[in-house]
């Protein structure tokens, strides 16, 4: 921690952040700065959490207003790839905490035989139709994304088996399209990693 703050205080810090936006190795950094490689990796963190955070809006739409490079194309909804880390995330916040952590994995139905005998464009908006209908039964805390074809994942913070059993009773009797999904649920326990889970 003092080689941290030494660091800001003598510019160091702005150094560190300035060949981090360049793409310099980080080893190349430290040496060059005098400071230890986790230094440069924690500043480094702190800048990815600030430039998500601050431009998270900017990533998921574009400035047409369409899906940007973290949100999915026919849903809006977050990618696989953001969504993992996002998962990921609140696991590490459940096993810090001891908090309880769910994960809901949803699959549509025969999407399949929907997209061939109806075209693609009916199972674009089946996909549209349960993305909107499950993230209306969400929380601000919890998120939802979509997995790959017909298959998406949402992580319930803090919430229990049995809690994350009721909201997908809730979710399945709001369901009045002619379609229907399949879920499946599992609470994380600890030593449990996110593939594990999924």
């Amino acid at each position: 921690m003092a080689e941290y703050e030494n660091a800001h205080a003598n510019g160091t810090g702005d150094f560190v952040v300035t060949e981090l936006l360049r793409g310099t190795a980080v080893s190349d950094i430290a040496h060059q700065a005098g400071v230890q490689e986790s230094y440069v990796r924690d500043t480094l963190k702190q800048l990815i959490g600030h430039l998500t955070e601050r431009y998270l809006d900017d990533l998921a739409w574009d400035a047409e207003g369409l899906p940007g490079i973290l949100t999915d194309d026919v849903t809006g909804l977050w990618t696989r790839r953001y969504g993992r880390l996002r998962a990921q995330n609140a696991l590490w916040v459940a096993e810090r905490y001891g908090e309880s952590l769910s994960l809901v994995f949803f699959d549509i139905d025969g999407l399949k035989t929907i997209n061939d005998r109806l075209g693609h464009a009916a199972g674009d908006q089946c996909l549209r139709l349960a993305a909107r209908h499950w993230t209306s039964q969400m929380r601000r805390t919890d998120f939802l994304c979509r997995w790959g074809g017909d298959e998406f994942l949402m992580v319930l913070p803090r919430t229990t088996f049995g809690s994350a059993c009721l909201l997908v009773e809730r979710i399945q009797r709001g369901n009045r399209w002619a379609f229907s999904f399949s879920t499946g649920v599992a609470e994380w326990a600890p030593g449990d990693t996110l593939d594990a889970l999924i």
